[in-house]
């Protein structure tokens, strides 16, 4: 039985003591010339180089230096070297320096017995499964921890709590205990975001409905009753059965009804929708979606230039694949967030409207050592008739909108894009936007945001089979600019920002040229 103390120093990744010589000058950048590893036996020197982080050849200051070592302890640890020891050195000559690593591995600890404890509905195979890991495998913390966060996200668990101990011969046993949620209980809230403005809620949610780990959630929600109730009013009756593990597999299926009565600007609609899904979870960060959308519309009130008949309905195939590897869920610092979906309008039935419509989204954040985060995204939107027939387009309440918190910040909701004699939006069937955005800690957990955004929307004629943009129109992106704030809390990154619009169409004063955003969550 291996004593305690390498048990404890593995999990909590105790750094090694550093034997640094000439430290004269830390803050010069230097370069550095050779890299010597020694004393490993089943780590390669590219595994050890790689952990480092440094290149040969390069020029780094020497507290670079001290970051590096700091991880390679983690790297060489999650490959399963629970107890291996570290000695470096700096040797630092005038405008150069190199590095002596000295590796003692120890035994390679390897995963023993897998044990799960507390499930009742959610069968011990998916959980093993959704941690991805087997016996005789090198121990990897960093594989259990992505396990522990996949069996969080089944929405199956409130509590999922693992214990490690070790065993001879090097190994590891892992015990999960986990407690599924089967509370019942009437909820409610009151929020404000962007796009729904003001907004309450009321429901009812049993988390373990007729067993087997289902979900019902039935919810009301009133929005947008305050802030201009013409443009934004929106009541909604939702129910929701979720079916994680399906037929024993890993796809989680969903089953919506939808009911909803909507007041805008140019149009007012009442909808119904059943909405169902299969999703498949590839990674904690990737996921596959399959989709099917039957939606019957009645709309009022249409603005005339919509070109809209009173009565649609949609029957639409769709697939949309997401990757996100962010650092966190709620306010990233390192990592991509991507998006891209296909829906396809089928036209089975007279009323039916068919439609090709692409969506995708790419933002990259990353921080520098000056503790600076940047983040850079584009969005892009297009759909257009699937037959081309004359007279036929996309109806009102099917079309893209674009402005807002979530777009280009600087115009407010929906505003961009064409418009009736009224000035009321229309909505369009093609976008592109690119944010950029620079932020930095100004307090805690309060941060300071500047920004950019560039995007238009655009539109097309009945009759059009796709959106009429000229290659001049690129050149009329809307380009705006602006400060907040962002809070980094429990539910979310709670946003407050200002943009400020530079190339407007129309009013030159001030007022008209701002928008003041509030909202929960990361524009991505």
């Amino acid at each position: 039985m291996l004593k305690k103390r390498v048990l404890l120093r593995a999990l909590f990744f105790v750094l090694p003591i550093f034997s640094l010589a000439n430290e004269g000058n830390r803050s010069a950048k230097t370069t550095l010339t050779h890299i010597h590893v020694s004393g490993h036996q089943s780590l390669s020197t590219p595994d050890v180089q790689n952990a480092l982080g440094l290149k040969i050849g390069k020029r780094y200051r020497i507290e670079k230096v001290h970051d590096a070592f700091e991880r390679l302890r983690p790297v060489l640890v999650d490959k399963g070297f629970w107890d291996i020891r570290i000695s470096t050195a700096v040797l630092i000559s005038p405008g150069d320096f190199s590095i002596s690593i000295t590796v003692e591995e120890g035994p390679l600890f390897r995963l023993g017995v897998l044990t799960v404890e507390g499930n009742q509905d959610v069968n011990h195979r998916h959980i093993f499964r959704e941690m991805e890991m087997s016996p005789g495998e090198p121990f990897s913390p960093s594989r259990l921890k992505e396990g522990n966060k996949r069996l969080y996200a089944t929405g199956c668990f409130d509590v999922v709590n693992l214990t490690l101990s070790t065993a001879p011969h090097a190994t590891v046993n892992v015990k999960t205990v986990v407690r599924e949620r089967r509370n019942q209980f009437i909820k409610g809230g009151a929020g404000y975001g962007t796009e729904t403005k003001e907004r309450l809620t009321l429901g009812y949610e049993d988390q373990s409905f007729f067993g087997g780990a289902r979900r019902l959630d039935i919810q009301f929600t009133y929005s947008g009753f305050v802030t201009q109730p013409e443009k934004f009013e929106t009541q909604t009756l939702e129910s929701t059965l979720i079916q994680p593990f399906l037929l024993g597999t890993r796809m989680e299926g969903r089953f919506t009804l939808e009911r909803s009565r909507k007041y805008r600007e140019a149009y007012d609609s009442i909808e119904s929708e059943m909405r169902s899904s299969l999703e498949r979870r590839y990674q904690s960060n990737l996921s596959l979606r399959l989709t099917h959308r039957l939606q019957g519309t009645t709309l009022t009130r249409v603005s005339p230039e919509a070109q809209t008949p009173s009565e649609t309905s949609i029957n639409a195939l769709g697939a949309s694949l997401r990757f996100d590897d962010t650092d966190d869920p709620f306010l990233p610092f390192d990592g991509w967030r991507t998006m891209g979906a296909l829906e396809e309008g089928l036209t089975l039935f007279k009323t039916d409207v068919g439609f090709h419509k692409f969506e995708t989204r790419v933002g990259r954040f990353g921080t520098g050592e000056s503790g600076w985060t940047f983040f850079g995204g584009g969005q892009f939107g297009v759909m257009f008739p699937a037959s081309g027939e004359v007279n036929e387009s996309i109806p009102i309440n099917e079309r893209f909108f674009l402005g807002g918190g979530n777009t280009v910040r600087g115009y407010s909701e929906r505003s961009l894009g064409p418009k009736d004699d009224q000035g009321n939006p229309l909505g369009g069937t093609l976008y592109l936007v690119g944010n950029f955005e620079l932020r930095h800690r100004i307090h805690k957990k309060l941060f300071g945001v500047a920004f950019v955004d560039i995007g238009n929307l655009y539109g097309s004629n009945p009759g059009d089979t796709s959106p009429q943009v000229d290659l001049n129109d690129l050149d009329n992106l809307k380009k705006t600019g602006g400060i907040g704030f962002r809070l980094h809390s429990p539910v979310g990154a709670i946003r407050l920002e200002g943009g400020y619009q530079f190339n407007p169409d129309g009013s030159t004063h001030f007022k008209d040229r701002t928008a003041i955003h509030f909202s929960i969550g990361e524009v991505f």
